[in-house]
């Protein structure tokens, strides 16, 4: 006998596919029908799939509905199937199948929805808000790939009857759904390329206006740059670019006095290195070249040395001292000059000379003896005019010499070798007002002056080196004028 609670019993049944209606899909509710206590039968009730399907598109009025172009409403069941037909299946069959086969569906379920003219049970929804849904969740993605593989936004929820694990999903195209945004965004973006573009011209405009002065000192900053220091900016608006050109002004008479200034002293350091270094030097010196060292054939070195001086200076102070010094030294220099020697150095009362360094001479030799002969003119003049009793003592040396830079903060030009050396020595074994000469000076020159063979000289304690004097001398101009006057 059936209990009261199987008569208020009833079943609500999922689609499925229907066998009398050749697998269409169909659902049904049934419940049992009793007469009194007994058990008559069943009433079943199909269904209808079109109620259904007219609910969920909303009698096919999606724009109407605010679903606009794209947007729909269906339901899907707990296996991913659809349980309400697909708009883009209602409005263009043909072209949804199309796009079914371009995403890979099986030939076998495109067969089906063509047959049965619907996308229930036939058509997989698998998306990230579907499987929320099924869940027991609801909610919005933005952003969800649908059936179609095309973004979408999605809303979504379970749907609560009894014996139906179903969901809804309303999803719209997201182009459409956020076509006002991008409208708003570009309608924002033309109104603001717009209204950047007149601040910009306004801007521009006013910038002329106020750049114009600067302009002007500009162009005279770049002439003063290309060195024209005559340059004037010439404003005369009382504000501050007023200012500023007078201040620009003044900068440039200031530059224009530095300039000048240093122009000076440019000049007065070329000066000071010329009468320091040899010319040739001084030009690398000026050039930036710092190591100058190198090997020099075929010079004449004359290495004088001043006796009577030691004895003269016990009887005078350090100004007169120097200055006899000086005027030595001074006249040397000028003679060094006229016979193209060049001055090395001078150590106390020693004068050291060279001739062919800095400019190749062929007759260096004699150029050394000439200069030689007038330094003796020299001393004699001096002793003349000052009642002094001071005598040279010269020796000649020629062959080859290193010459070169040393020191780093007080560099010096110098000169090294054994022909330096052979000349320095050789000094001490001359006599005074002598002239002693090496056998290279001798073998060059025994055709132009006469002179008198020496015993051999020791030399740095161990070289003997033959030397020759100087006898008999041809007369120069300056001797020929001395002889007046003495």
């Amino acid at each position: 006998m059936p209990s009261a609670k199987t008569r208020d019993y009833a079943q609500l049944i999922d689609f499925a596919a229907y066998s009398p209606s050749y697998g269409e899909p169909a659902a049904f509710i049934a419940a049992p029908i009793f007469n009194k206590s007994e058990f008559i039968g069943v009433l079943a009730f199909q269904l209808p799939v079109d109620e259904i399907n007219n609910v969920m598109t909303g009698n096919r009025q999606w724009s109407s509905d605010g679903l606009g172009k794209s947007g729909e409403t269906y339901l899907v069941g707990h296996d991913y199937l659809m349980r309400s037909v697909s708009r883009f299946l209602v409005e263009d069959p043909k072209g949804y199948v199309a796009t079914l086969r371009s995403l890979g569906t099986s030939p076998t379920t495109l067969d089906r929805i063509d047959r049965h003219g619907t996308s229930i049970l036939h058509q997989p929804v698998r998306s990230t808000a579907i499987t929320q849904a099924i869940a027991g969740k609801q909610g919005t993605q933005q952003i969800v790939s649908d059936y179609r593989n095309i973004p979408v936004l999605s809303s979504y929820a379970p749907l609560k009857i009894a014996n139906l694990d179903w969901v809804i999903v309303a999803e719209m195209d997201l182009d459409e759904a956020y076509g006002p945004i991008y409208d708003f965004e570009r309608q924002i973006l033309i109104s603001a390329a717009l209204l950047l573009l007149l601040v910009t011209l306004f801007a521009m405009g006013l910038a002329h206006i106020f750049v114009k002065p600067i302009n002007k000192l500009i162009d005279s900053a770049r002439q003063v740059a290309a060195g024209e220091l005559t340059t004037i900016a010439a404003l005369d608006s009382g504000d501050e670019f007023g200012e500023l050109a007078s201040s620009f002004n003044a900068m440039v008479t200031s530059l224009r006095t530095q300039t000048n200034l240093v122009e000076q002293k440019n000049q007065e350091n070329e000066q000071l290195l010329l009468r320091i270094f040899p010319t040739a030097i001084a030009k690398r010196l000026k050039q930036g070249e710092k190591n100058i060292a190198e090997d020099i054939s075929n010079v004449a070195v004359l290495f004088s040395d001043l006796t009577g001086f030691s004895k003269l200076s016990s009887t005078l102070n350090a100004n007169q001292i120097v200055g006899i010094l000086n005027d030595l030294v001074a006249a040397f220099d000028e003679a060094a000059e006229r016979n193209g020697m060049e001055k090395i150095k001078t150590i106390g009362d020693s004068y050291l000379s060279v001739c062919g360094l800095s400019a190749p001479y062929l007759d260096h030799d004699k150029r050394a003896v000439d200069f030689a002969l007038e330094m003796l003119a020299i001393i004699r003049r001096f002793n003349y005019e000052r009642s002094f009793q001071l005598n040279l003592r010269i020796a000649i040396n020629s062959g080859d010499v290193v010459a070169g830079i040393v020191g780093k903060n007080r560099f010096i030009y110098d000169v090294w070798g054994d022909t330096i050396n052979t000349a320095r020595d050789l000094r001490f074994a001359c006599e005074p007002d002598s002239i002693l000469v090496t056998s290279s000076v001798y073998q060059r020159l025994h055709d132009l002056y006469h002179f008198q063979p020496l015993p051999d000289v020791e030399i740095q304690g161990k070289l003997k080196v033959a030397v020759w004097r100087l006898n008999s001398l041809p007369s120069p101009p300056i001797l020929n004028d001395l002889q007046g006057i003495i």
